[in-house]
């Protein structure tokens, strides 16, 4: 009798390990149609998002011609040619970082890293948006002493995410703030912080940060657009440079985003 019930249990196992390899060579077929899917989808995006660019630049070109023409048209029309031109800048935005995403995706394991210096690349990124930040009275604070912070990142890849985040730090700080950005190099790793004063993230918020198309509750501080893909982008190029990203905030202090790689 013993026999025969060690006999059952392991015919009960043998047909538990056949339905097991079944179903696991159910989920790789299945994660391979995913990751095919996928690559159609980014590949059907950038391609739209491609055909988009020119016809969109044309209108704006065409905004621009009309503009040089002031003198003949009226205030209603000059309305008319801001708006022509807000619109089809918002959307070049949208395009632009549509094509940034896949493009990112399609290389996310093939970034090469090279050892470089970081403080002259942020230098240069706060001094390139210096006159945005401006034009809201908001100052720009840049901490880093002499120290030459060197680490393995990819060129493009971090000033795109130094690009992102100040540019968002601006455009979510009410007029008259400041703006922190610091280097520095806790435990080995190299640290960028942008901390700004604007109205902070809710718990909530910071739950959905990073996706795509994420329409936070707080919006931007003097009418400018958000795609709602830059911090997606941002935490993709970190990934890619084997580094992460987080965001430290209270609502009503501000938020404070930290790349580490």
């Amino acid at each position: 009798v013993l026999e025969e019930k060690v006999n059952i249990r392991t015919a009960e196992i043998v047909n538990q390990n056949i339905k097991i390899t079944f179903q696991q060579k159910e989920i790789i077929a299945q994660n391979q149609e995913l990751q095919l899917l996928n690559k159609e989808k980014n590949f059907l995006l950038g391609a739209v998002a491609h055909d988009l660019k020119n016809p969109l630049n044309s209108i704006y070109s065409i905004s621009q011609l009309i503009k040089m023409d002031i003198e003949h048209l009226d205030e209603e029309q000059i309305e008319y040619i801001n708006q022509v031109e807000h619109i089809s800048l918002g959307l070049t935005e949208k395009v632009n970082e549509i094509l940034d995403v896949t493009v990112i995706d399609a290389n996310q394991n093939k970034v090469p890293l090279k050892r470089g210096e970081l403080s002259g690349l942020v230098s240069e990124v706060v001094k390139n948006l210096q006159p945005v930040a401006i034009r809201k009275n908001i100052k720009l604070i840049y901490q880093c002493s002499d120290t030459r912070y060197f680490a393995a990142f990819e060129k493009n890849y971090m000033k795109k995410v130094t690009q992102n985040l100040l540019d968002n730090a601006i455009k979510f700080s009410p007029k008259g703030k400041e703006i922190l950005i610091s280097l520095s190099k806790p435990n080995n790793k190299l640290r960028l912080s942008i901390k700004d004063q604007g109205p902070g993230i809710s718990p909530s918020d910071q739950k959905r940060l990073f996706q795509r198309f994420t329409t936070l509750t707080a919006r931007p501080t003097n009418g400018e657009k958000s795609t709602g893909l830059g911090l997606s982008i941002v935490k993709r190029c970190v990934e890619a440079m084997n580094g992460k990203i987080w965001c430290e905030s209270t609502p009503g202090n501000g938020a404070n985003f930290i790349v580490e790689i």
